[in-house]
């Protein structure tokens, strides 16, 4: 494409650029609003007092905020055709579609078993009618959670996006120095710090699920991933085998906890209409989905650090 041509399309490709930042700024103020309603939702006593204690929004509130921040952070810079913006727009949208196609097509299929077999553990909460109407509605956003991300992509992977950016702003930036699948792995490890990290107002909580999980090792396993994440982003190769090493025994660990974990911590004997056998059958397939899953993410974990391997140097090569 030439400079002229460039120059013709750039109004179209800001405009696209100023549409989509303020996308992103209207998904952190709907962040920013479900954190508000999680907090107000606290003050309200449970239907039955033995959820109160089991119930801590404190970590969800705080990840809503953290998605309300990033998100809004983006968008002025995406509105500004910042470099890496629109690096940090790749990310988000390539691993955001790939999210919302696992978790949609997930939820889409733990619905159709719930509407074929009504006497499992959800079907005793919930009527078959209720079910079926819901059923619709988790279809349709599951379709948008998946057009968003992949509009986003489309955009922003176009090589003219790219020239606009770079043309606007010729000085290359942090997103410049590492290549764009390591700063996906970067994100990825932040993540996990962030996940590592919420475990600490969990630690208050009552909730079966975490009780046992040290204090210490969370902060721990949080600074870990900081590490990690700052080497990766380095091009250490000892780190990326590090963070796949760690991140795949922390799957393990999840993964036997899963198995360990007793039913009735997830469903409480005053809220199960239902006899034990029928809860005893539902913890099973939980527990046989929880190893489908676990194994397939630790593939497709495993091979995406091995293709990143040809990023990497030595580490003995000098870097930046």
């Amino acid at each position: 494409m030439s400079e002229n041509s460039t120059q013709q399309e750039s109004p179209n490709l800001l405009s696209g650029l100023i549409i989509l930042g303020i996308g992103s700024i209207a998904m952190g103020v709907l962040f920013v609003l479900g954190g508000l309603g999680l907090l107000a939702l606290s003050y309200v006593a449970p239907a039955d007092p033995a959820l109160a204690d089991q119930v801590n929004p404190a970590p969800s509130a705080i990840l809503l905020f953290t998605l309300a921040a990033v998100s809004i952070v983006l968008g002025i810079g995406t509105m500004r055709a910042r470099r890496w913006a629109r690096a940090l727009q790749l990310i988000f949208s390539i691993t955001g579609l790939l999210v919302m196609i696992l978790c949609g097509g997930m939820s889409i299929l733990i619905f159709r078993v719930i509407i074929n077999s009504p006497e499992s553990t959800f079907g005793q909460f919930y009527s078959a009618e209720e079910i079926a109407a819901v059923f619709p509605v988790v279809v349709v956003f599951s379709v948008i959670g998946v057009l968003v991300p992949l509009a986003y992509l489309l955009f922003f992977r176009r090589a003219a996006v790219k020239a606009t950016c770079e043309r606007l702003n010729p000085q290359p930036d942090w997103s410049d120095r590492c290549p764009l699948p390591v700063l996906t792995l970067c994100k990825l490890l932040l993540l996990s710090a962030f996940s590592m990290m919420l475990l600490v107002p969990l630690s208050s909580s009552q909730t079966t699920a975490v009780q046992g999980f040290p204090l210490p090792a969370a902060l721990g396993l949080a600074a870990a991933f900081i590490l990690l994440t700052v080497e990766v982003y380095r091009l250490r190769r000892w780190a990326l085998w590090g963070a796949a090493l760690l991140v795949l025994v922390l799957q393990i660990f999840m993964l036997a906890g899963s198995m360990a974990m007793d039913m009735s911590a997830i469903y409480p004997p005053e809220l199960v209409v239902g006899d034990a056998e029928q809860l005893t059958s539902s913890g099973e397939m939980l527990k046989t989905f929880n190893i489908v899953v676990t194994v397939l993410l630790s593939l497709l974990w495993l091979g995406y650090c091995f293709w990143l391997r040809k990023f990497f140097t030595t580490d003995n090569d000098p870097d930046d």
